[in-house]
C-alpha cells in the first residue's frame, strides 16, 4: 500500500523559552505537532491543546507561561498557512514512544491569563460615572463592558503575525463593519437555521434628577438579507412580542439621556435579532478563522453565501510526526467547525458575562476627595446633590469613589432631613438590586477610631443625637446634642447649643411645668411683646436687681395689693408726677421721718380732718378752722404781727 503523505505540515515553536540542543527531529527550533485541538471565537479567548514530538526530554518548568508559536502549512501550496501565537498556559509530559518523548501544551491568548487575576477593584471611565469591578477576573470585567456596550472583542492572532507582541493585539470593534476580508473562496459545507427571537425592545430610565421625566422609547430589529426574511407569521409576533427594561442606570456618551437611552434600545434589539439566524459548518481549509469575512461555497451543492465567521473549533492529527513508529496511516485528520452568520445579518455577541450581584451591605469610609485623607479630619466633602464619596474596604488600592447617594430619615420638595456623613466615617451602603456600580448610603457605625460618645454600658438608658464643631474649637469640645435620659426616676431632655440657640413659633407657644424652674442668662436678656402680658404667681415672688432698674410705663400702671406692702430704699427716694397724685389708705397712714421732711406746694397746701382744716395759699394766707382749736406751749406762746386780733 502506497504510504499517504500528509497535507497540512504542523510544527510548534518555542519562542522565548531556552530549548535544548537538538539536532535529530528539530528543524529550525520547532518541533512536529502530532495532534492540534482547539477553539477560537469573537468575545472569547483562544486555547488550543497540541501535543509535540522531541528527541530530547524538556524541561517543562522552563517552558510553562513562555511564548509559543503554531504553524499550520499546507505542504503542496507553503504559501497557504494559519499561524497561532499564544502563552503556554500548561505543559505536560505525555509518555514516550521509542526514543521519542511526548509532550502536551495548551497554548492561550495572553488575555486567558486575565481571566485568572480576580480583583475587587474599582475604575473610572470617561463615558461612565462609575464603573467598579467587583469579584470578577480582569478577562471577566473586560468581557463584561465590551458585552454591555455591544463591542466585539477579536482575539485571534493568525492575521496579526508581523511581531509576537502584535499578534497578541485585541480587536475592539463593530464585527460587521470590521471584519478581516479573506481574498479567495471557502470550501465547505454548511447549514443555515433560523429560530425566533424577541426583538421588539421597548426601554425606560428612571433619572433621580428629573423623577417625574418620560423617557420610554422603542426600537426593533429586522434581517437586510432578502433570503432571510421573516416571514408574516414572524413579523407579527416580532411586533407583538415587546421586551420590557427599566434602567437606572444609564452611561452618558451624548451628554443627553435620551439619545443614549435610544442608542442602548436599538443595540438591544440588533442584539437581540443576532441568535436568530445562524449558520453552522465544517471546512479543511487552514484560512477558517474566527472575526473573518467569507464567501462560502459547498461544492457538492453548489450553494453558497457571504457571512462572517464568529467561532471555530479545530481538531487535527498528524501521526506521521513520530515516523516510522506509527501503527496506521488512516489516523490522520484535519478539521474545521465552525458557526457563521450571513454578512447582512447584525452581529451583536450574545451577553455571557454576568455582572456579580452583592447580596448584602458593605462599610466603606468617608473621603474627603482623595485616599490619603488624614486620620481625624473633620471635614465634609458633598456634591448639590448631597452626595459624599467613600473608600471601599475591598479594594487594595483604595482609591476614592464617584460621589454617593445618600439615604436620609425622609425627604421631599425642599423639606426632608439632612445628616452629612464626616470625613473618615464609618457608612453602611447598600446597592440597589445587588448592582456594585449603584451603591446608596443607608446608616453609619462606630469603628476603633471614632468612638461612641457616651461610655457604655453606663449610659445605655441614654439616647441622643450629638454633632461637633467644624472645624473643632482649640480650648474646649464644640458640639450640639440633644439626650434623652430614660433611666427610671431620672428621665431628662436636654437640649445643648454650642453656641446660638433659636425657637420661633409662628402662633401659640406652650410650656407647662409641673415642679420648678431654673433659667439662668449669663449676659444680657431682651424681652419684647407685641400685645398684653399676664403672669399669675401662685405663691411668693421675689426680684433682685444687683445693679438699676428702670419701669417705664407708657400709660396707665394699676397695681393692687390685699393685704399688706413693705418698700425698703436704702438711700435716696423719688417719685415724680407729671399730673395729679392720689393716695386712698382705708384705715391708718403712718409716717416716720427720722430727721427732717420738707413738703412744698406750688399753690395750695390744704389738710382736712372732718369739720377741722389748715390750708396755706400761695399768697401767704393761712386758714385754720375747727370748732375748738387749743394752743399748748409747754414754757411759751409766741404770736407775732402786724395786727394781731383775737375775738
Amino acid at each position: 500500500m502506497k504510504k499517504k503523505l500528509q497535507k497540512v505540515n504542523a510544527r510548534f515553536y518555542l519562542l522565548t523559552a531556552q530549548a535544548p540542543n537538538t539536532s535529530v527531529g528539530v528543524v529550525d527550533d520547532s518541533y512536529s505537532i502530532q495532534s492540534i485541538s482547539g477553539h477560537s471565537s469573537i468575545n472569547d479567548a483562544y486555547l488550543y491543546t497540541v501535543k509535540f514530538v522531541s528527541d530530547d526530554v524538556l524541561p517543562i518548568e522552563k517552558l510553562a507561561d513562555t511564548d509559543a508559536y503554531i504553524k499550520l502549512q499546507d505542504e503542496n501550496t507553503p504559501l497557504r498557512k494559519r499561524d497561532i501565537h499564544g502563552k503556554i498556559y500548561k505543559i505536560e509530559e505525555s509518555g514516550s514512544v521509542a526514543k521519542k518523548y511526548l509532550y502536551t501544551a495548551t497554548v492561550v491568548s495572553p488575555f486567558y491569563y486575565l481571566g485568572l487575576n480576580n480583583k475587587l477593584d474599582s475604575q473610572n471611565f470617561p463615558v461612565r460615572e462609575t464603573c467598579t469591578q467587583y469579584n470578577q477576573s480582569d478577562a471577566e470585567f473586560i468581557m463584561m463592558l465590551a458585552e454591555e456596550e455591544k463591542f466585539s472583542i477579536n482575539f485571534n492572532s493568525s492575521r496579526l503575525k508581523s511581531s509576537t507582541l502584535e499578534s497578541y493585539t485585541m480587536i475592539l470593534s463593530n464585527m460587521n463593519e470590521h471584519a478581516s476580508i479573506l481574498d479567495e473562496v471557502l470550501m465547505g459545507s454548511y447549514n443555515r437555521s433560523k429560530k425566533f427571537t424577541p426583538t421588539s425592545q421597548t426601554e425606560n430610565f428612571y433619572d433621580f434628577e428629573s423623577p417625574s421625566h418620560n423617557y420610554l422609547t422603542e426600537h426593533g430589529a429586522s434581517v437586510k438579507d432578502a433570503n432571510l426574511e421573516d416571514n408574516i407569521t414572524t413579523s407579527e409576533l416580532r411586533s407583538e412580542i415587546k421586551v420590557q427594561t427599566i434602567r437606572d442606570r444609564l452611561e452618558l456618551l451624548d451628554d443627553a439621556r435620551a439619545k443614549d437611552l435610544n442608542r442602548y434600545t436599538k443595540l438591544n434589539a440588533i442584539a437581540s435579532y443576532s441568535p436568530s439566524e445562524l449558520i453552522s459548518g465544517q471546512s479543511e481549509s487552514l484560512y477558517t478563522d474566527d472575526s473573518l469575512y467569507v464567501e462560502l461555497n459547498e461544492k457538492q451543492t453548489g450553494k453558497t453565501i457571504s457571512a462572517v465567521i464568529t467561532s471555530t473549533s479545530l481538531t487535527a492529527s498528524f501521526p506521521n510526526a513520530l515516523d516510522e513508529h506509527v501503527d496506521t496511516q488512516d489516523k490522520y485528520s484535519f478539521n474545521v467547525s465552525f458557526t457563521a452568520i450571513a454578512a447582512n445579518t447584525p452581529f451583536i455577541a450574545a451577553q455571557a458575562i454576568v455582572k456579580p450581584l452583592i447580596s448584602g451591605i458593605h462599610t466603606a469610609i468617608v473621603s474627603g476627595g482623595s485616599a490619603d485623607t488624614p486620620e481625624g479630619e473633620n471635614t465634609i466633602d458633598v456634591d448639590e446633590l448631597g452626595r459624599i464619596k467613600v473608600i471601599f474596604h475591598f479594594d487594595n488600592d483604595k482609591p476614592t469613589s464617584a460621589y454617593v447617594r445618600l439615604g436620609t430619615m425622609f425627604s421631599g420638595n425642599n423639606w426632608g432631613s439632612q445628616f452629612l456623613p464626616r470625613v473618615n466615617t464609618e457608612v453602611i451602603v447598600s446597592f440597589i438590586n445587588g448592582d456594585i456600580d449603584k451603591p446608596v448610603i443607608v446608616g453609619a457605625v462606630y469603628n476603633g477610631n471614632n468612638k461612641i460618645p457616651k461610655d457604655l454600658p453606663d449610659s445605655k438608658t441614654q439616647s441622643y443625637i450629638k454633632t461637633q464643631s467644624m472645624p473643632q474649637h482649640e480650648d474646649e469640645e464644640g458640639y450640639n446634642e440633644l439626650l434623652f435620659e430614660d433611666k427610671n426616676s431620672e428621665e431628662l431632655l436636654s437640649l445643648r447649643a454650642q453656641k446660638d440657640y433659636k425657637l420661633h413659633a409662628q402662633h401659640d407657644s406652650a410650656i407647662n411645668i409641673d415642679n420648678d424652674q431654673v433659667e439662668e442668662v449669663g449676659n444680657d436678656e431682651t424681652i419684647t411683646i407685641g400685645n398684653d402680658r399676664t403672669t399669675d404667681i401662685g405663691n411668693n415672688d421675689s426680684l433682685t436687681v444687683s445693679g438699676n432698674q428702670t419701669e417705664t410705663v407708657m400709660m396707665n400702671k394699676s397695681e393692687s395689693i390685699l393685704i399688706a406692702k413693705a418698700l425698703s430704699v436704702g438711700a435716696g427716694y423719688q417719685t415724680s408726677v407729671g399730673g395729679a397724685k392720689n393716695e386712698t389708705v382705708g384705715l391708718s397712714s403712718t409716717e416716720q421721718v427720722g430727721v427732717l421732711k420738707h413738703i412744698i406746694a406750688g399753690k395750695r397746701f390744704e389738710l382736712s380732718v372732718g369739720s377741722s382744716s389748715l390750708i396755706l395759699n400761695a399768697d401767704g394766707t393761712i386758714i385754720l378752722q375747727g370748732k375748738e382749736i387749743s394752743i399748748n406751749g409747754s414754757k411759751q406762746v409766741t404770736i407775732n404781727g402786724k395786727m394781731v386780733e383775737i375775738n
